[in-house]
């Protein structure tokens, strides 16, 4: 088992989330699924807006990022929705279901890290990770996985059979001479 040694704090597991829905926003944006991008990025928003909100109380500076972020994530997705993907629907159901995968991998990790044993007088143990921001996390990667799919029903189909022209016969049928 991966032993988290001293160096695993909340710091370091805010800045890589951070960095990684920043990176991921642009990757999406810059593939095609504007929505599921924007609400990426509207996490990130979201977050340093409810990390300020609640900024007098230490306590609860974890908590007010993380609702912060699902309220960014689900108004930058609905923004997102205005604009039209420029992905194809295959493109799109594989980064919906790529989404999937990787919400569920990360609670179960986050589960698993934060209920494992703890050695006393070393610092080797994962920050505690709540359930309800575990809730929240999987919430986010569904509503992201969701918008790839609505943006895929409304794509360009990737094998649309191409038909002749309505008033052109098919050159199949013409009689030989």
């Amino acid at each position: 088992m991966l032993g988290s040694g001293p160096f695993v704090t909340e710091d370091l597991i805010s800045t890589a989330w951070i960095i990684s829905c920043a990176l991921g926003g642009i990757a999406f944006i810059v593939i095609g699924a504007r929505a599921a991008g924007l609400a990426l990025l509207g996490s990130v928003v979201g977050a340093i807006v409810g990390f300020g909100l609640v900024a007098s109380d230490f306590d609860m500076l974890p908590q007010g990022a993380m609702v912060g972020a699902t309220i960014g994530t689900f108004v930058g997705g609905l923004v997102g929705l205005a604009w039209r993907p420029t992905a194809s629907a295959a493109v799109l159901r594989a980064l919906g279901s790529l989404t999937i995968l990787i919400g569920v991998v990360c609670v179960l990790v986050g589960r698993i890290a934060t209920q494992g044993p703890c050695r006393p007088g070393r610092f080797s143990c994962w920050p505690e990770i709540d359930g309800g921001s575990l809730a929240l996390f999987a919430l986010d990667a569904a509503w992201i996985a969701a918008l790839c799919f609505v943006q895929a029903a409304r794509s360009r189909p990737t094998d649309a059979p191409e038909r002749p022209p309505v008033d052109r016969p098919d050159l199949a049928d013409a009689p030989s001479r």
